[in-house]
């Protein structure tokens, strides 16, 4: 979701996207709690796990590596939920990767946002014979089989035309498979914001966490952030908090999610002691990692059990 190495340039990202005004508008809005709830209902969000990137294989990437089509076709075989990213080409067209930069998974150097969607979808990642997908081939792929999170990454870039197509392509997913379920979530509260104004009817999640470092956030940029009092004008439809801040008593996300009667995800569980705090305090989890996805499966269906009896 957010690397660590990456927080220091979110903060930075976010410093310059959250404009004074809009802290004193959400401040005005927080008074009218009441009717800022959302009344999409999303049962969807608690029937199923969600593969983080697709079910990839992280010691052996280059045999099924993540956000890969052979990753999410594996979490299609498992009955996951797919959880991705999505990153914008330079011709403009929504492409499924995680890193601003393409050298950590691919021969290329650079942003994937300077290079074109025909070099990207020929572009190999690392030894494997899978190449980067665009969103449109990921939904022909999973045409409505598990539902899917898609994660908008806009960072420093203007709001508007990624997040424009990515909700065209939804739309049209959705209208091509009814049963299809989809959410679109981001760190970047404008975005989300977006949405809410230009594409209610599409499920929104706001990604957060504890913000432990300040970096060049202000005091009211951080307050903003860590109490997501911008909370009231992305109206999201879930949160997903990081698996590793719920036990901190600073987020007291779970009360607040509980408050607006929203379901709480959290992202990404990766170990048995994490997968124990995403139990004790969540209602899903965003995972990756497990050795026999059949064996956490058996858990998360109890766990999925446990919530509907509270």
């Amino acid at each position: 979701m957010l690397p660590t190495k990456t927080k220091h340039r979110f903060q930075y990202i976010v410093s310059k996207l959250i404009p004074t005004q809009l802290i004193s508008k959400s401040l005005l809005m927080l008074k009218k709690r009441k009717s800022l709830t959302s009344d999409q209902h999303n049962p969807w969000l608690l029937s199923s796990a969600f593969a983080h990137r697709g079910l990839f294989d992280a010691k052996q990437q280059s045999l099924l590596p993540e956000n890969s089509l052979s990753a999410f076709q594996r979490a299609i075989d498992f009955n996951y939920g797919i959880e991705l990213d999505v990153h914008w080409s330079s011709d403009g067209i929504p492409m499924v990767f995680h890193d601003e930069t393409l050298e950590r998974m691919t021969a290329l150097q650079g942003s994937i946002r300077e290079r074109s969607s025909e070099v990207l979808k020929k572009t190999q990642l690392l030894d494997s014979d899978q190449y980067i997908p665009s969103l449109a081939e990921v939904f022909e792929l999973v045409k409505g089989q598990v539902p899917i999170l898609v994660e908008i990454k806009n960072n420093g870039h203007a709001v508007g035309p990624l997040e424009e197509a990515v909700a065209l392509l939804c739309l049209s997913y959705q209208s091509k498979y009814p049963q299809a379920k989809l959410a679109i979530q981001s760190f970047n509260p404008l975005t989300l914001i977006y949405f809410a104004k230009y594409y209610p009817m599409l499920t929104r999640g706001l990604l957060t966490y504890d913000f432990p470092d300040k970096g060049k956030l202000n005091i009211i940029q951080l307050l903003l952030l860590k109490k997501m009092l911008f909370y009231p004008l992305c109206k999201p439809n879930y949160i997903a908090y990081e698996v590793n801040a719920l036990m901190k008593p600073w987020p007291l996300l779970l009360k607040r999610s509980k408050k607006y009667k929203l379901p709480l995800l959290t992202w990404t569980v990766r170990t048995e002691s994490e997968f124990q705090i995403a139990k004790k305090c969540s209602d899903q989890v965003i995972f990756e990692n497990w050795t026999d996805p059949s064996d956490v499966k058996k858990e998360l269906e109890a766990l999925i059990a446990s919530r509907r009896k509270m």
